[in-house]
This record gives C-alpha cells, sequence and structure tokens, in this order.
C-alpha cells in the first residue's frame, strides 16, 4: 500500500509536469466538455457548445460539475481569505486559477490511470513488482497516451473509473478461460 502510494505521488507529479508544460489544445472538445459548461455553471454566462443546447448532452454529465465545483470552492475559498485592500491581487490570482485548475485535475485523472493500469498488470498477470517498471514504460513509452492523459476529455474520466472497476472485479487470472 505505502509502495503504491509512493508510486502515485511519483506519477502525479510526472503528469503535471507534462500537464503544464502542454501549451496546446488538441480539440476543441478539451473546453466544450466540461470547462466551458463548468464555467457557465459558476458564473452563469459563457458559451455552451450546440450540443448542449439541443439536449445532447446535458448538466446530468458529472464531468462540468467537476470542474465547476472545484473552481467555485476555490475562488469562494480565496475570496473569503483576501480582505478588500487586497482585491486588485486577487484578480490575478484568480486568473492562474481559471486557467490552470483543470491541468491538475487531468494531471490526478492520468495519474490514477497510470496506477491502476500497474496494479491490473499485477493483479491478472501474477507480475512481481519488479515488472512495474516495464507497465510503466510501455505507458509512457507510448506517444498517444503521453500527449492526451493530461487533456481534458469526458473519455478520460470514463476510462478512470474503467480501470478501478476492472481492478475491483473479483476475476482473477486463474479464473479465465480461453476461447
Amino acid at each position: 500500500m505505502r509502495r503504491d502510494l509512493s508510486l502515485f505521488w511519483r506519477l502525479l507529479i510526472f503528469r503535471l509536469i507534462i500537464s503544464f508544460l502542454k501549451q496546446s489544445i488538441a480539440h476543441a472538445d478539451e473546453f466544450w466538455q466540461a470547462l466551458e459548461p463548468a464555467y457557465v455553471l459558476v458564473y452563469g454566462k459563457g458559451q455552451v457548445p450546440y450540443d448542449w443546447v439541443i439536449g445532447l448532452r446535458s448538466y446530468f454529465s458529472i464531468f462540468p460539475y467537476i470542474f465547476g465545483m472545484l473552481l467555485a470552492k476555490s475562488i469562494g475559498k480565496l475570496a473569503d481569505v483576501v480582505s478588500t485592500e487586497y482585491s486588485h491581487y486577487f484578480l490575478g490570482v484568480e486568473d492562474f486559477i481559471l486557467w490552470n485548475w483543470h491541468k491538475i485535475v487531468a494531471a490526478f485523472i492520468a495519474a490514477t490511470m497510470d496506477l491502476y493500469a500497474v496494479k491490473i498488470a499485477r493483479r491478472y498477470f501474477g507480475w512481481p513488482r519488479c515488472y512495474d517498471r516495464w507497465v510503466l514504460f510501455a505507458l509512457m513509452g507510448n506517444a498517444a497516451w503521453f500527449v492526451y492523459s493530461v487533456r481534458i476529455f469526458s473519455n478520460n474520466l470514463e476510462g478512470m473509473f474503467s480501470l478501478v472497476a476492472l481492478y475491483m472485479w473479483p476475476l482473477t487470472a486463474k479464473e479465465q478461460t480461453t476461447r
């Protein structure tokens, strides 16, 4: 358990570095799936894409709420702490939060997926911990995973939930049958 926690922190730091170093937008969905609806949820203004307007997506999706809740909480806490005489400094901090809070969440999601991929390899293949580095090498060496794991796509959150559920599934390698 302690080794897994240590591995998670190292993966989180690695994913945070990648997340803060990326300076591009790969797809418009990075903002339209979560960030823009979250902004509208928190501030009540902004633009939502057509699929939200006509009902293809709805606010029953958990993804915008995660980001909206974190945004509202962090800015609300800062507003409580900052007095009116220092409010001009708060605007810079609010801008920093608005532009960077999603990177921290994306890094957390990616690090969780990395950790559970390693745990699944250990559990299903019966590998000892010495093979963890090979699983991590396969994950980190994949260029697409390197780039897209820290992006804000709803698929990443779904992937994280799927990996955690797959790890918790009570199937072992001996119970698997070949067809």
